[in-house]
């Protein structure tokens, strides 16, 4: 299985250059690749993937993973496939593409699951329309009303491919919003189910986080996005149309995805925060100030440094990174170990 050809690089002329346009051997290669895929698991923990660093072995193991979900896609794609295998294809592809921190493939496989412009509509439409066969003299109304009927059967997939999608745009282009609204205005244009309760959460979520982000409000950010508030909006999309009350941990690769871009965000927002608190306070107190200095740069333990466990010192942790700032920004006050002078700019250190 792993030197099955590629679609695309074969053109159908090399010998079983087009197998993977067969369906049971997509699926026979889904198989193959989820062996690779529990073997990188175990070898590199999920939950360490919202921040972890890839050394050049994991680099590699991320990249043949990656090669052989596109070649599957290319198949699946060439084969014109269109239902809940194809699907599950390409959300897991997009998972992957956001924890292995490759933006232009998670741009490519976004393009193709949503719509991105008025000559595209994206699998997810195409599935509701196949989903809810129409003839030609039906017209546009009708069409919505079946749309948006599947569209809210549809709606935890949907939903979190959008969260990804928008929060994708909003992290890779930051400061800047005009992609994340473009994305935004197509998304509404085709989704008509977007008015279900389930997915206006979401939205609400993400008009909140997008605001926060661009009046500066990182207090309000910070709150919002708490791992805790993630999960709680993610057990809110999990439990639609299953049994209620699901729970959803650091096992689970949809919450490590969207934790994994909302630090994305964080890493870029940081310097900014950290600007303000230098500006704002001359000294700062580990044993006291410990909670609220992680809080407001977003240092969350939990999921920032998960292979330091459960019971790490917060106080220990605040220390640490205060001292990684340098002399010219922090300074640790002689004889008190917790206590830190900071400085409002490098030439003052």
């Amino acid at each position: 299985m792993q030197f099955v050809p590629s679609v695309s690089r074969s053109s159908g002329l090399e010998n079983g250059g087009d197998v993977l346009k067969r369906f049971e051997v997509q699926g026979e290669y889904r198989s193959f690749i989820e062996t690779k895929l529990e073997g990188y698991w175990h070898q590199y923990p999920l939950e360490g993937h919202v921040t972890m660093k890839a050394d050049d072995s994991q680099r590699h193991a991320q990249s043949n993973i990656s090669i052989f979900f596109r070649k599957l896609r290319e198949g699946l794609m060439a084969s014109q496939r269109l239902d809940d295998f194809a699907l599950e294809v390409y959300e897991t592809s997009l998972h992957l593409s956001v924890l292995f921190r490759i933006p232009a493939q998670t741009t490519s496989i976004v393009s193709q699951l949503l719509p991105h412009g008025p000559a595209s509509q994206g699998l997810y439409k195409s599935y509701a329309e196949l989903s809810s066969p129409t003839s030609l003299a039906d017209d546009l109304a009708e069409l919505s009303i079946k749309t948006e009927i599947h569209a809210r059967e549809a709606v935890p997939s949907l939903a979190l491919t959008m969260m990804i999608c928008l929060l994708n745009s909003l992290t890779y282009a930051f400061p800047s919003q005009i992609a994340y609204h473009s994305q935004l205005r197509w998304i509404r244009a085709s989704f008509f189910g977007l008015t279900s309760a389930q997915m206006q959460q979401p939205l609400l979520w993400l008009k909140s986080v997008a605001t926060a982000l661009a009046g500066n409000d990182y207090a309000r950010f910070g709150l919002i996005t708490t791992p805790a508030a993630v999960r709680e909006l993610l057990e809110t999309l999990q439990s639609h149309g299953s049994t209620p009350g699901v729970r959803v941990d650091l096992s689970n690769i949809k919450y490590i995805t969207l934790l994994s871009l909302i630090e994305e965000l964080r890493i870029k927002m940081r310097p900014t925060v950290w600007k303000i608190l230098r500006t704002s306070y001359r000294e700062l107190d580990t044993t006291l100030d410990a909670d609220w200095l992680l809080e407001s740069l977003g240092l969350f333990p939990s999921v920032t440094y998960p292979n330091k466990g459960t019971f790490l010192n917060k106080h220990h942790l605040a220390d640490e990174w205060l001292a990684a700032r340098g002399e010219a920004e922090t300074k640790q006050r002689e004889g008190m170990t917790s206590r830190w002078i900071l400085f409002r700019s490098r030439s003052q250190g």
